[in-house]
């Protein structure tokens, strides 16, 4: 290193830099860092002496007037004495209760304290603890809890009568807990308030078609459409009640129309998959399911649950039933895949498994009539009669339009051998819905009575209605070759016994003899 005209040079680094105290000291401590070892050139002179510089103690790093910064090679400058004399910063500003409570800028909790706040608050406006009813109303309501939510909304109606999202909301409440008589009031009131929101057609047409009234909810559909005509959840819901009546291409119009303003919504697709599924056209069905889960994971249950119910529609319970272990393992626990696990298990001859599934399915939601039927079905399969008629009975108080329940009743009243109680209730079952079970049941009831001819005729009527069932068969072709008349009566039984093997021996229980 040497010094030649106001500069330094390192020479063992070959770098010229300006001379300075700071970076001679810099320079003179980093030479003696070990470096990777590269050729050395030879020189022939020697290199002068390195002059002693006495370096001063620093201080310690707390109090030296040079900080470090995050590059080591930094040097920060401290402060100018002014700055440290400017005022410290205001803390940030405290939200108002009513801040809180409006912006939901806050947990949930604190934004519901501070919802209450407002409410008995003596300097909040009527249309603030108004607002402030209706955002805790909306949490609790999310959370599932129907009761604080509706009180809630009681009061918001209380105090402003005119508030149209009130009633929707109070109605979307009574519509969830199948109150339909008091969600139709409250929609009712709310398209009074706002009659052109196709949104409030819908929801109420959604409460029709809950009422078993159909005709009123088309009504309501076809309103929503005509309000807005690019309104898909308006297609859906008229294509969902067009698939409950049975009118599959008109369902699948709907769907394919929601489709065409929105093709990604996942709901068309489902019910495009829950109109194949009703049709038994399986693979159709599975890969409308499947675009459901593309568009929205989340939905994964419910393409599970939709998966098992096509597969026990076509009669694959096994598989069905691996279906809705899924649809559980994602989430999905509610009472209709219970009992529909039950019905599976009954099927499948496991009736402990479908007694079991079916009284889950009826403590999650004991209101539903068709699970305490097939539990009763479950039950009579099993031999525990009394119990069957306890369950029959309940469905029937709950839902006395039921058909298949007063012929599951009948069905174990004649097996007591009360006869008479159990044509009327076969009677009223035709009465309700004609069927060839019902029919054939009350054949069988008039044949074990000796009336052979009111027994041939119900026969017929089932016939009429479904010409393959096989014990109305096998029973005609009994009744027919008894009274001599055999021109159709090997048919008869021939094809009872080819369609359900097992029939004969049922045929003997009920007294049509071995033959």
């Amino acid at each position: 290193m040497r010094t030649t005209k106001g500069r330094t040079v390192c020479c063992m680094s070959g770098i010229q830099v300006w001379s300075g105290a700071a970076f001679f000291l810099f320079c003179c401590l980093t030479h003696s860092i070990a470096q990777p070892q590269f050729p050395s050139p030879k020189t022939d002179f020697a290199l002068p002496a390195v002059p002693e510089i006495e370096v001063p103690e620093l201080p310690n790093a707390d109090a030296s007037p040079i900080r470090r910064g995050p590059d080591p090679w930094t040097v920060v400058r401290p402060p100018k004495p002014q700055e440290y004399n400017q005022p410290p910063a205001p803390p940030p500003r405290v939200l108002t209760d009513w801040e809180k409570c409006s912006t939901r800028s806050a947990d949930i909790e604190e934004v519901i304290r501070s919802c209450a706040v407002v409410i008995q608050d003596d300097e909040a406006t009527p249309d603030q603890k108004v607002k402030a009813l209706m955002i805790r109303a909306a949490i609790n309501e999310g959370a599932g809890l129907s009761i604080p939510a509706l009180a809630d909304l009681n009061e918001v109606i209380k105090r402003a009568p005119r508030t149209p999202g009130a009633y929707e909301r109070r109605g979307t409440i009574w519509l969830r807990e199948r109150n339909y008589d008091q969600a139709l009031k409250d929609f009712n009131a709310a398209i009074k308030l706002q009659p052109k929101s196709a949104e409030l057609h819908v929801l109420r047409g959604m409460a029709y078609r809950s009422k078993s009234e159909p005709a009123e909810a088309m009504t309501d559909f076809d309103a929503a459409i005509s309000l807005n005509p690019k309104y898909e959840v308006a297609y859906y819901e008229r294509g969902r009640t067009r698939l409950e009546k049975k009118e599959y291409d008109l369902a699948l119009k709907d769907f394919r129309e929601a489709l065409q303003v929105n093709p990604r919504f996942a709901l068309a697709f489902y019910g495009i998959g829950s109109v194949y599924s009703e049709q038994n056209q399986i693979a159709l069905a599975i890969a409308a399911f499947n675009e459901v889960r593309k568009l929205d994971p989340q939905m994964a249950a419910l393409v599970e649950w939709q998966k098992g119910l096509a597969r026990q529609r076509a009669g694959d319970c096994k598989s069905a039933l691996e279906d809705y272990a899924a649809a559980m393992a994602a989430g999905l626990r509610n009472a209709a895949i219970l009992k529909n696990r039950g019905i599976c298990w009954r099927m499948l001859g496991k009736l402990d498994f479908a007694i079991l599934e079916l009284t889950q399915s009826i403590a999650v939601f004991s209101r539903d009539a068709d699970a305490f039927i097939e539990r009763g079905i479950a039950k009579t399969q099993k031999g525990d009669v009394n119990s069957a008629l306890a369950d029959f009975n309940e469905a029937i108080r709950q839902k006395p339009e039921s058909a298949a329940a007063y012929l599951s009743r009948a069905q174990i009243r004649r097996a007591k051998k009360e006869t008479k109680e159990a044509l009327a209730d076969l009677d009223k079952a035709i009465s309700l819905q004609p069927s060839a079970p019902s029919y054939t049941e009350r054949g069988i009831t008039y044949f074990q009575l000796s009336d052979f001819g009111r027994a041939l005729d119900d026969f017929d009527a089932a016939l009429k209605l479904d010409q393959h069932f096989p014990m109305a068969l096998f029973a005609r072709g009994y009744l027919l070759r008894q009274s001599k008349d055999s021109r159709f009566s090997e048919f008869d039984m021939t094809e009872a016994v080819r369609r359900q093997p097992g029939i004969l021996q049922r045929a003997k229980e009920l007294g049509f003899g071995a033959e």
